[in-house]
């Protein structure tokens, strides 16, 4: 294939010079993030304890499910369910949750043993909350 490019002569005449046009290189497919977390499948229950930004504690249950490149999070925290979406980068879940109707944030790194540690903040604040997630292994905890 040959590109026609127009450029201007010393003596004011226009004229075309055909040049040729390089093919350029395939674009590669991207890797997929997100799909396999480093320490195996996400998609499990998990122990929570947490601490507040005003330093008082909880505990509870954290249910991951795998949805293609995103994980479903629910949270069982006392009376309370919450829920949230995940996108998995690298040994990072970031995940976006409904806090009773306020947004919020968590950002847990995924330990090689499977834990999840993660810090977790509400939209219109500036505090920020620690949570720790270890997963319940036994078949009997398995799945929702």
């Amino acid at each position: 294939m040959q590109r026609v490019i127009p450029f201007l002569l010393l003596s004011g005449l226009l004229a075309c010079l055909p040049l040729p046009i390089a093919t350029p290189p395939p674009i590669a497919t991207p890797t997929p993030i997100g799909e396999i977390p480093p320490s195996g499948d996400l998609a499990e229950e998990y122990h929570v304890v947490g601490t507040t930004a005003d330093g008082s504690t909880y505990e509870g249950t954290l249910y991951v499910e795998q949805h293609g490149p995103v994980y479903w999070l629910t949270w069982e925290i006392g009376t309370q369910t919450y829920t949230g979406v995940g996108i998995l980068q690298d040994d990072v879940l970031s995940v976006g949750w409904d806090a009773g109707g306020m947004c919020a944030a968590v950002s847990y790194q995924v330990m090689a043993d499977g834990r999840l540690k993660g810090l977790w903040s509400i939209c219109g604040t500036t505090e920020i909350g620690t949570e720790e997630a270890t997963p319940r292994r036994d078949a009997a905890h398995q799945g929702r």
